[in-house]
């Protein structure tokens, strides 16, 4: 049975948060008060981003960021993190043979 990929209905709101996630201080946890009071971002689309962000493995099911999360953060290690992070969170289309 297929697993349920990671959705996000405005593809935008992603790369906007994941900007504003560079800047800000790491939280303790990543909640939707952090991304309206800290991050500035609301709304339904942006609220999103917190599943989405535990399925790519950045947030841990508590929502506390994981080593992945701080290593997107870090300037030198952030285009493999969210490398790893798409394949996590796509791994089903990653492991696909071609027909």
């Amino acid at each position: 049975m297929p697993t349920k990929l990671p959705y996000v209905a405005n593809p935008a709101v992603i790369v906007k948060i994941l900007h504003k996630v560079k800047e800000a201080k790491t939280p303790e946890r990543f909640t939707t008060d952090f991304l309206e009071t800290k991050l500035g971002v609301t709304g339904v689309n942006e609220r999103q981003f917190i599943p989405f962000a535990k399925k790519l493995g950045l947030l841990n099911s508590d929502g506390t960021p994981s080593e992945l999360y701080k290593s997107f953060r870090n300037p030198k290690t952030s285009g493999n993190a969210i490398a790893d992070a798409l394949r996590r969170g796509y791994r089903e289309l990653f492991e696909r043979k071609e027909s």
